[in-house]
């Protein structure tokens, strides 16, 4: 009861528990943990509370109160602990903790960071206290650098000295060896030494090739067939102190140092310059023949743009990933076709657009869809000149051969065909796959489906001059034998002529109104065509056609943009020409009447030249008065002694026959026999997957039967050859193991 009687004497309520305990048994007693939670449930139960203002790991000082207003005396001391009036440990007590903190403080701020400074230091308490604690003791920010001193606490102690690793120095190239290559390069048979120069960082004499280092490198393997690598030969060549001799049949010192492949390199890089330059040319000639030819339309013709513009994919407005992959659209072939009235300066525009659901893209495809083009006709043109690129599906001999039929099938002259460059041909049919797609995402933004062909219709009707139909193909099954028109890769320009001497027959020639024809007589014609050819008979659904027209002007060879003039400018062009409007017209009726003029103008500078021609006239004294003048004008044009005296290039240089690139069928084909070889290494790999042959295997293999004289060097194929063959005869076997699986 004494220190109830004590602490209920004095006058504050408030009382620090280890100091009194320690006044009631003395300094020197040890109180336990036990007998200290006993006093302070002992407190608690006689009604005094904890009123400490610290965390308890703090210190271990307590502050007791027997007062009934609890809340004031804790808000008191809370004050003074705020306002630092109140510590945490008396100052006649020993903070251990703080000093050492302080201690390893202050040797970091004395170090310098790396390997052997604070590094070091830290490596010390690094694996001992928590990232937290060394944050908030050290001042540390960053967790690599404690993560960085455990790791070196566990190479090399907590606090040891750094161990710089050994510094091994292995020679890759054995003695042996390197006695080779200088029994080699000191060989007078090799190199020549030089009698005054040096090198100047060694000081070892310069040393003169006798041959180049790809012929002294085959000479040195041959020689010793177990010594080094090629690129470790090379090596050894580098620098200055091997070099090429200065006296090489008298070239100068420069070109010693050039190897003498670069001027076959740089022979290809010429051919490739000029193959590339070809194409721009041919591609700026060939885009102007659109203008051409709408220039000569009049009311008995027609002018075809024909293209495979699109692969239409289903589309809805909210669609999941599974519905997005795999799926199987419809092919839209369109035909744009040009006609012009009589008298009339503009073109009237109809585009027929067929949807289908076979994928095929070949002459068959296209036959088909102008033979429904031809047949939804109301009023059939007498000769039509068709326009498209050069792909595969238009430019080949099955079709050429198809449209010599044309006449009797359908009564029209097909008057000629002209290719364009591929992926160049920039004409207004560019502009109307780009109308569709945006009518079809417009389409589907609104709320509704791509799902069938009939959406694919609604969604483009409203297109002006559109007409869109389903296209159902009637294939058949026939012979695997192809028709044949040798070098139809190399003509641009085709014609089917239906009177004269070359009636019946097909022409071609390489550029359109440039060069003498190449014509196929129906004597070759009949060797050459394989299979039969019949007229096509697709199924065609009702057209759903636009109400709207679409009327372009004639084309001009001024070169002036009219729609992107402002209407002042205009009107400027007009009154140049005689031509005087009121100031409230519009801008759109200037337009039109200024297109109208230029077109007027386009055709008078061509009826003067004699240009434009009727093909069915029978005035034959006009059409020889044009030849002559155009040959006239040639003649004081194309002056040989004034004009192309300097040109370095030779005439027809720009023809695609004439180049080394690009040609279809211009590489080297592979032999059966060599081919049976290709197939039996590709096979072995099927048995045993350790056997399997890449491509240079299957070189190796082919080079080492030519050692044999199985097959002729000449009948190698080249890598890449080996590499592509592979891939087509994998998907090929890939098939007909399929077929197979399900028989």
């Amino acid at each position: 009861m004494e220190f109830f009687e004590t602490w209920k004497n004095q006058e504050s309520g408030i009382i620090e528990l280890q100091n009194s305990l320690k006044q009631l048994y003395g300094s020197k007693y040890q109180m336990n943990s036990r007998e200290l939670c006993a006093w302070k449930s002992m407190l608690r139960h006689m009604g005094c509370i904890e009123i400490t203002p610290h965390d308890k790991d703090q210190s271990e000082f307590e502050f007791w109160t027997r007062s009934l207003n609890s809340d004031k005396d804790r808000e008191t001391l809370q004050n003074l602990y705020n306002f630092s009036f109140l510590q945490p440990i008396p100052n006649h007590f020993c903070n251990q903790t703080k000093i050492f903190w302080n201690c390893i403080q202050e040797s970091l701020n004395a170090n310098k960071r790396g390997q052997n400074g604070r590094r070091r230091i830290l490596s010390i308490v690094a694996n001992q206290f928590t990232y937290d604690d060394i944050k908030k003791n050290l001042n540390i920010t960053s967790s690599d650098t404690i993560n960085e001193a455990r790791r070196y606490a566990r190479l090399y102690g907590p606090g040891a000295e750094c161990i710089e690793k050994p510094v091994f120095t292995r020679s890759k190239i054995s003695q042996e060896r390197l006695d080779q290559v200088q029994q080699f390069l000191n060989d007078k048979n090799n190199v020549v030494m030089s009698s005054y120069k040096t090198e100047a960082k060694t000081g070892i004499p310069v040393k003169y090739l006798k041959d180049t280092k790809e012929a002294l490198w085959k000479k040195f393997s041959y020689q010793f067939s177990d010594g080094i690598k090629r690129t470790s030969f090379l090596t050894f060549l580098r620098g200055k102190q091997y070099v090429y001799r200065e006296d090489l049949g008298g070239l100068c010192s420069i070109c010693s140092h050039i190897p003498i492949t670069l001027h076959d390199e740089l022979d290809e890089y010429i051919d490739h310059l000029l193959y590339y330059l070809a194409h721009q040319t041919r591609k700026v000639y060939l885009n102007f023949q659109f203008n051409a030819n709408l220039l000569e339309l009049d009311e008995n013709g027609a002018l075809i743009v024909v293209d495979y513009k699109m692969k239409i994919l289903p589309k809805s407005a909210r669609e999941t990933k599974e519905q997005f992959f795999g799926k199987k659209g419809w092919t839209l072939h369109s035909v744009l076709v040009y006609t012009r009235k009589k008298d009339s300066f503009e073109l009237d525009i109809q585009a027929h657009d067929h949807w289908s659901d076979d994928p095929r893209q070949d002459a068959f495809f296209t036959a088909s869809s102008l033979h429904a083009v031809i047949e939804s006709m109301e009023k059939k043109p007498k000769w039509v000149t068709i326009i498209s690129d050069n792909g595969g599906h238009y430019h080949n001999s099955d079709l050429m051969m198809t449209l010599r039929y044309w006449p009797d099938w359908y009564g029209i002259w097909p008057k000629k065909w002209i290719f364009l460059e591929p992926g160049e041909a920039k004409t207004t049919i560019d502009s109307h796959p780009a109308q569709i797609a945006h009518a079809i995402n417009r389409h589907v933004k609104l709320g509704f489906d791509i799902s069938s062909g009939n959406d694919i219709e609604t969604a483009i009707s409203g297109i002006c001059g559109t007409s869109i139909s389903h296209l159902e193909l009637d294939r058949k099954k026939g012979t695997n034998a192809k028709n044949k028109l040798p070098g139809i890769s190399n003509w641009f320009e085709w014609s089917w002529p239906i009177t004269g001497e070359n009636a019946g027959c097909i022409r071609a020639r390489d550029i359109p109104n440039l060069g003498a024809w190449t014509n196929f007589l129906q004597k070759d014609l009949e060797k050459l065509q394989l299979k039969i050819i019949e007229k096509p008979n697709p199924n065609l659904s009702i057209p759903l056609i636009s109400q709207n027209t679409w009327t372009v002007p004639l084309p001009n060879d001024t070169g002036i943009q009219v729609k992107k003039l402002k209407k002042e400018h205009v009107k400027e062009q007009l009154e140049s020409r005689g031509i005087l409007k009121e100031m409230d017209i519009n801008k759109k009726d200037l337009v039109k009447e200024l297109e109208i003029e230029l077109a007027k103008e386009t055709l008078l500078k061509l009826s003067d030249n004699n240009y434009l021609s009727n093909p069915f006239s029978n005035n034959d004294s006009c059409l020889n008065k044009s030849k002559n003048s155009i040959k006239n004008k040639k003649k004081s044009i194309l002056d040989q002694s004034t004009q192309f005296l300097l040109w370095p290039l030779a005439r027809g240089w720009a023809l695609k026959s004439t180049q080394k690139y690009g040609k279809k069928g211009g590489g080297k084909r592979i032999s059966k026999k060599v081919w049976h070889l290709l197939q039996g290494y590709f096979l072995e790999g099927n048995i045993d997957k350790s056997e399997r042959h890449t491509a240079e295997s299957m070189l190796s293999q082919l080079n080492k039967c030519v050692q044999n004289g199985v097959i002729d060097e000449e009948e190698v194929p080249k890598l890449e050859t080996i590499r592509n063959w592979i891939s087509r005869y994998a998907s090929q076997h890939r098939q007909e193991a399929a077929m197979a699986s399900k028989k």
